[in-house]
């Protein structure tokens, strides 16, 4: 843990000028360090739980901004990142950074993992409701939590039925009381809508309601990442 340390003190300061004053920064208890420099554009991470260090700069971002473009394009949604939020996650991934991006008609949540050649590649994209830190929802998928067993195997027939076919791929009865649906590509990001359907085309005595499947990211610490790419 000594080496470790020394290491990354020395990854930190190798680049400053004689007698500028150098801020470090731990996040999660100590098992990260974080240092930015606004002037240049760059801020430094290093993971004791990974064991590397990285760079987070200008290059490494616009890496991530092409990995997330591509997986969106699948999907016909068209990346935009005017506003974007930078947090930098330390927990049981070891480093993450996590971006809460305005698409202007609605917010996607993405994490980032940090690869040990100092480059950054999409772990997860998700949708949330509101600025700050975040862990998102699934794309495309629905939790349904119905009023009994026998409710759960009426709506199951149902969803299979004709009228569903152009919205869900997928109908799957997770448990008694919850079924898990997977809708078409077209509804990624608009599961709103189909909400809204489903809501209007059973009734309170069948279904309770319907959320959207969230991601669950290991718990940690967030530190705010404020320099902009």
């Amino acid at each position: 843990m000594k080496v470790l340390f020394v290491f990354f003190l020395v990854f930190f300061t190798c680049g400053s000028f004689a007698g500028e004053m150098v801020f470090v920064e731990d996040v999660g208890g100590g098992a990260c360090l974080v240092q930015e420099k606004p002037d240049e554009m760059i801020a430094r991470v290093a993971s004791f739980n990974d064991g590397v260090t990285w760079n987070l700069d200008s290059f490494t971002m616009k890496e991530i901004r092409e990995d997330l473009s591509k997986k969106l394009a699948e999907v016909n949604v068209e990346f935009n990142d005017e506003e974007m939020e930078l947090f930098f996650h330390c927990g049981g991934y070891g480093a993450s950074l996590v971006m809460n991006i305005d698409m202007e008609d609605f917010r996607i949540c993405v994490w980032g993992e940090f690869l040990k050649n100092n480059s950054l590649r999409v772990r997860s994209i998700g949708a949330t409701r509101q600025g700050g830190t975040c862990n998102g929802s699934i794309p495309g998928q629905l939790m349904i939590y119905t009023t009994s067993l026998e409710a759960t195997d009426k709506v199951v027939e149902q969803l299979k039925g004709d009228k569903w076919k152009n919205m869900i791929t997928h109908v799957r009865k997770r448990s008694e009381g919850s079924i898990l649906i997977y809708l078409e590509d077209q509804y990624w990001f608009s599961e709103k809508k189909v909400i809204l359907e489903i809501e209007e085309s059973f009734s309170k005595d069948m279904i309770r309601f319907v959320e959207p499947e969230f991601f669950y990211h290991p718990i940690g610490e967030y530190k705010n990442i404020n320099i902009s790419f």
